[in-house]
């Protein structure tokens, strides 16, 4: 996804110094996104904001490395129009496909034959609690990766969920603005002062979904937070945007708010999952939810959140009967083995 692609070069800028060997390095440095039929594209700084042009497909180009991430989409039988491009269209000396089957759509993945393959079973971004949230949903089973542990062993502050009973379908998106600054509410709780821009993603089911949530959301932060600016941008305007030094210079405070493809890749502090939820019973979609929960649980590095309508059926459902135990120390162990959205795949 080009939100993926950018944020890339933006991490490539920003680990440069001056002017002269950042500009080197990014004119090295070419993105493929969706459409691919407009080829790579380049990438350059203008002032504080990452352009990119597309160069269109040409045999001229052939690259020293190819990194392929995502590579479970890329190399899925629904997308063999993305696989042609990057396998026939591209010409590359080396490459490197990176991937997390359980992010896929399906376990129906075909990478090319003879490569080396080398299995990651540590994640050094996530608490241990996001961890043992994620393996939930994750696929289980004949060919699929070993559960994901973490290298550390900072538990991370517990996972917070804000369900509720949908009282008006007319007034859905007012009361998701309620209960979702109800989330930022409890952040500003449990990490005081903390400036949110760009640490913070919310992510929704559709775009649809973001369009209707943005004006009553829009309205309720700015009750809510009279005394800051907080302001919701998509993740392509976010990534765009790079900032050199540790401390924004903007007054305002970007909340990132998209759907899920936009943010595959992506890590945030904080994650909200505003309207993930769905119902269990439909086989045809099980795997799709799955899929879509465990991407958007994996974003978040330190506190994950779920603000969700009750749905009969759903994912979601277990949590209305959990508590805290407050003076009860965290067992990873006994997380990891309580499979709550147990999804296998023969």
């Amino acid at each position: 996804n080009e939100t993926l692609a950018i944020e890339v070069a933006s991490w490539v800028e920003n680990r440069c110094s001056g002017i002269t060997k950042r500009n080197c390095v990014l004119s090295r440095l070419q993105l493929l996104f969706e459409p691919f039929d407009q080829g790579p594209r380049s990438v350059r700084l203008e002032g504080d904001t990452l352009d990119v042009t597309p160069l269109g497909l040409s045999d001229d180009i052939c690259h020293d490395l190819q990194v392929i991430d995502e590579a479970h989409h890329i190399f899925n039988s629904k997308h063999r129009h993305l696989r042609k491009v990057v396998e026939t269209d591209l010409k590359y000396h080396r490459r490197l496909l990176l991937s997390d089957i359980s992010q896929g759509l399906s376990s129906d993945v075909d990478f090319p034959k003879g490569l080396v393959e080398v299995q990651l079973r540590q994640v050094v971004r996530s608490s241990q609690r996001i961890m043992a949230a994620a393996v939930q949903f994750q696929l289980k089973g004949k060919d699929t990766q070993e559960l994901a542990r973490c290298y550390h062993e900072s538990d991370g502050p517990p996972l917070k969920s804000f369900l509720f009973d949908l009282k008006d379908d007319e007034e859905m998106y007012e009361q998701y603005a309620v209960h979702t600054v109800q989330s930022l509410r409890h952040v500003d709780q449990t990490f005081p002062g903390m400036n949110l821009h760009k640490q913070m993603a919310i992510i929704v089911p559709t775009l649809e979904f973001r369009q209707k949530l943005t004006a009553p959301l829009e309205r309720k932060l700015a009750e809510a937070f009279s005394g800051r600016t907080l302001k919701l941008v998509d993740s392509v305007t976010a990534c765009r945007n790079c900032e050199i030094g540790a401390v924004p210079r903007r007054d305002a405070e970007w909340i990132v708010m998209d759907t899920m493809p936009k943010m595959d890749g992506l890590e945030y502090l904080i994650v909200s999952c505003v309207g993930l939820d769905s119902a269990m019973d439909d086989e045809g979609l099980q795997l799709e939810a799955r899929s879509l929960l465990y991407r958007a649980i994996t974003r978040a590095v330190m506190l994950a959140m779920a603000v969700n309508h009750a749905v009969p059926g759903g994912w979601f459902g277990f949590l209305r009967s959990v508590r805290l135990q407050k003076d009860v120390e965290f067992d990873v162990e006994q997380a990891l083995a309580a499979d709550t959205a147990d999804v296998k795949i023969a």
